[in-house]
């Protein structure tokens, strides 16, 4: 199957390549990396490459190994939720989360058990239950919704306070 553009055919190689158009080989590249086509390492490499690309023809290089995609890839907006490449260490802490709540969940029942079997009237459960619901949630931060900083990212901000 021949090769297919990515960008519209009256598009010329040499023309230089917007920041709208660097995002769109970005996302393409992460969607190739979700299914498998890129390795961690390659895509890290690739995005590096894109931001650095000047004209169409360093943007065509990026992707003219892998298959266009089935439909377009919707640039990210600044208010737009991106979604993040899940990577085996991500995956090893959401599964590190699951399992903190289980442990959780079933100590602080049995807390509350003890509490409700002596027959006392202050409810001293809540304070493990409370600080440890702090060590808890800063887990699920961390497994759900940090994302890291990487070096690209922080050479893009520099560049911008030159």
């Amino acid at each position: 199957m021949p090769h297919q553009s990515r960008r519209p055919i009256q598009t010329r190689p040499e023309l230089r390549a917007s920041d709208e158009e660097r995002e769109q080989v970005v996302a393409q590249l992460r969607e190739h990396y979700g299914t498998g086509r890129l390795t961690e390492d390659e895509l890290s490499a690739r995005i590096d490459h894109a931001y650095a690309a000047r004209t169409h023809a360093e943007l065509d290089v990026l992707t003219h190994d892998l298959p266009a995609p089935p439909s377009t890839v919707p640039v990210p907006t600044a208010n737009a939720k991106v979604d993040r490449v899940v990577t085996p260490a991500g995956r090893a802490l959401r599964t590190s989360f699951h399992i903190h709540l289980v442990v959780y969940i079933v100590v602080n029942l049995a807390l509350i058990g003890i509490w409700a079997l002596t027959d006392t009237h202050y409810f001293w459960p809540i304070w493990p239950i409370l600080g440890w619901g702090v060590g808890l949630g800063a887990n699920y931060w961390r497994a759900f919704l940090h994302k890291p900083i990487s070096d690209d990212e922080i050479r893009r901000e520099l560049e911008k306070g030159r």
